[in-house]
């Protein structure tokens, strides 16, 4: 149902809190986000249109409206004349908090392309890390080490060294890194950030420690 008001103010939504077997808890008192208790919350999704979590407005004259009615009452306001006019089924983007309480696994994204080549029904994954939070010491991994062939890196992974192949980083709050799909990357424990992504769920663990998920059993590579 079309609404007469229409979406010039900025638009706040219901954070949802997702617990992650590598999450922390700092996200209470970095932003006074309510957790549940016991958890360990990994990530707080600020704006979705998946089916997973749809984001809901709070306050204004579109209270309690999914983001996904209000786009299709008002897709130029919210997605300007070019994207509109392609009539997206969902919102682009994706934005979420993460807590690394533990270090993320090694992994990766496809693009656009290499989802339909893989007959994915889901779109491909560039994202943009802004880090807000960070332990002294932490560090982070965006690609390769320099020098490293991709045969040299398929050894490593076989006989389980694939951290002596990647490029880590330190990092502090403030810093800003890129991921475009297709680069191996992880976030290391102690590193709080924001998250801003395409609209997609589509990840290739590619290294994870050995870690077990929260069923208790082995994560999926």
């Amino acid at each position: 149902m079309t609404v007469s008001a229409t979406p010039v103010e900025p638009l706040f939504f219901a954070p949802v809190p997702v617990e992650r077997v590598w999450g922390g808890n700092r996200l209470a008192a970095l932003f006074g986000k309510p957790l549940p208790p016991g958890k360990t919350v990994g990530e707080s999704w600020e704006l979705s249109d998946r089916e997973e979590v749809r984001s809901t407005i709070v306050g204004g004259a579109f209270d309690g409206k999914p983001l996904r009615d209000v786009m299709a009452d008002f897709p130029r306001e919210l997605l300007g004349d070019a994207l509109a006019a392609r009539r997206p089924s969902r919102f682009p983007l994706l934005i979420k908090y993460i807590d690394a309480g533990q270090d993320l696994s090694v992994q990766v994204h496809p693009d656009d392309d290499g989802c339909r080549r893989l007959d994915i029904d889901d779109r491909g994954k560039t994202e943009c890390w802004v880090v807000v939070h960070a332990e002294p010491g932490s560090r982070m991994n965006r690609g390769l080490a320099p020098g490293i062939t991709r045969a040299e890196f398929e050894k490593a992974l076989a006989e389980d060294r694939v951290e002596e192949t990647l490029h880590f980083f330190t990092v502090e709050p403030g810093d800003v890194v890129a991921i475009p799909p297709g680069m191996v990357h992880a976030i290391g424990r102690g590193i709080v950030l924001a998250e801003i992504q395409q609209s997609s769920d589509v990840t290739f663990r590619v290294y994870d420690y050995k870690r077990v998920g929260l069923d208790g059993k082995p994560r999926a590579l």
